[in-house]
């Protein structure tokens, strides 16, 4: 049971609050079904119809009912309580809190913090302007309350960031505040198995992907690439886009310019060599871009959005503006079939697999791909119209991936990919990502007790950064596995 602070399920509660839940939720959905819910329709007796409870306080001045307080300090509940409000269950009943707890959580927030380590794993913790910090913990009985993660702040100070005692685990603020795939973020997804799969063995398995390969890929490129994941005894899986469309003729000297699958047999071929050397053929999109529209980009397959809109700001920083107009889960199902008819038309097998392009779709594009697809491969858009109803709001939506595989909330079963990629120029004022940046990503991804090292790579980068990132990640003790192995 997920519950969160806002006093209803409407427009009008904090949809913050609502994302948190839901991204929570997502998270939880890796051991077993959930439910969410505003903590002020909790019910005396609820707790103990789930296996655990996760509880985020976001708003002081909206206090938890007495009914969840008491079934709290009842003890007989695992319980996961994030940021504010923990004062409340402390003076609902003094002596057995200090007696069973032995820890206290106040404010106002300790900022400037940069770093959280936990299992001896120094994860990152980003400071924008308006990050309002953590709260500050302080242990009284050490014997009672264990310090699971501490943080370290900027004057050189430490404090708690994550502790433990009795039934109930604290965090000292919402972790899905600006994440990255170093963050202090994948603390509570390994957290989470303490709760909810407390008998987990250490296990941690890599995935590999080739993207953005549609009709105008470079067969060799591909050959090469699949030789060396082969050779490597490296199982992969590439995204493919089965139309090529450039309606400015950006890459064909001002000519527009569009063909399919059907249209290059030796790309298609090259698809068939990639899949007899162990790859997953994964549906990236349709055209991976929108008509005519420079959405943000030239309107070039494999460079624009689908099924989101974005623009370029004066710094060429790309803006995610928000949902297609017009789109429904109809128009999506109606452009995915468009799609898989190329993929029969060149003479492939339906790819099982889904992947969004740049990972941006609204909640009916959503909707489309559980309904032709039984898993999606990505990083997610959540919205907080899943928890409140009513038609979604681009703007009251996060980013979220995952380090284990998932069910979202539209009931697809979610393989993950949380690394990233080589970026050789850098891109939104990030600088460029080398090979070197995966492995180090992946290393710190160890910290995740059961999880999965995912990374995608771009073939014409060539095969030496891939072999680097393949040795590099293997030489942690990762295993490399089939998109499908992560999921069972």
């Amino acid at each position: 049971m997920v519950l969160y602070d806002g006093g209803g399920r409407g427009r009008d509660a904090d949809w913050t609050a609502q994302l948190t839940a839901q991204q929570a939720a997502n998270l939880a959905s890796h051991f077993a079904p959930w439910t969410v819910k505003p903590v002020a329709e909790y019910e005396a007796g609820e707790a103990r119809e789930h296996s655990a409870v996760l509880y985020f306080g976001s708003d002081p001045d909206s206090p938890p009912p007495a009914s969840f307080l008491d079934d709290v300090l009842a003890g007989t509940v695992p319980v996961l309580w994030a940021d504010k409000n923990l004062g409340r269950l402390a003076d609902r009943a003094p002596w057995l809190w200090k007696s069973r707890y032995g820890f206290r959580a106040t404010g106002p927030g300790i900022e400037g913090v940069d770093r959280v380590d936990y299992r001896g794993t120094a994860l990152t913790r980003q400071n924008p302007p308006d990050d309002p910090g953590i709260r500050t913990v302080r242990v009284d009985d050490p014997g009672k309350a264990k310090v699971l993660a501490e943080a370290r702040h900027a004057d050189g100070g430490r404090s708690p960031w994550a502790v433990r005692a009795a039934n109930l685990w604290y965090v000292s603020e919402s972790p899905f505040d600006y994440t990255s795939p170093t963050d202090r973020y994948l603390a509570f997804n390994d957290m989470l198995f303490d709760l909810l799969a407390p008998a987990t063995e250490e296990r941690h398995r890599a995935l590999v992907r080739l993207e953005d390969i549609g009709p105008n890929a470079d067969p060799e490129q591909l050959r090469d690439i699949g030789t060396c994941l082969h050779q490597a005894k490296v199982p992969f899986s590439f995204g493919v886009l089965p139309i090529y469309i450039d309606p400015y003729g950006k890459a064909n000297q001002g000519e527009p310019t569009s063909f399919t699958l059907k249209d290059r047999p030796e790309v298609v071929e090259a698809l068939r060599y990639l899949m007899d050397h162990g790859g997953t053929m994964i549906m990236h999109g349709v055209t991976h871009q929108l008509g005519t529209l420079k959405n943000p980009y030239h309107g070039v397959s494999g460079e624009d959005f689908e099924f989101f809109m974005a623009h370029q700001d004066h710094r060429e920083f790309v803006i995610p503006d928000g949902l297609v107009p017009g789109a429904s889960r109809e128009w999506a199902l109606e452009r995915i079939d468009q799609g898989l008819g190329e993929f029969r038309a060149a003479g492939l097998p339906r790819p099982q697999i889904w992947e969004f392009p740049h990972y941006a779709a609204g909640p009916f594009d959503y909707e489309a791909v559980a309904e032709d697809f039984g898993y999606r491969y990505d990083a997610a858009m959540v919205y907080a119209s899943s928890v409140h109803g009513g038609f979604p709001n681009a703007h009251e939506r996060a980013d979220q991936f995952f380090p284990y595989g998932v069910r979202d909330v539209y009931g697809t079963a979610v393989i993950p990919e949380n690394l990233g990629n080589v970026e050789t120029d850098g891109h939104n004022g990030q600088p460029p990502r080398t090979a070197g940046d995966i492995v180090d990503a992946a290393r710190t991804n160890l910290v995740v007790r059961d999880g999965v090292a995912s990374f995608f790579y771009h073939p014409p980068l060539g095969v030496d950064r891939l072999d680097e990132i393949l040795r590099g990640v293997r030489d942690l003790g990762y295993d490399f596995v089939r998109p499908s192995d992560v999921m069972k």
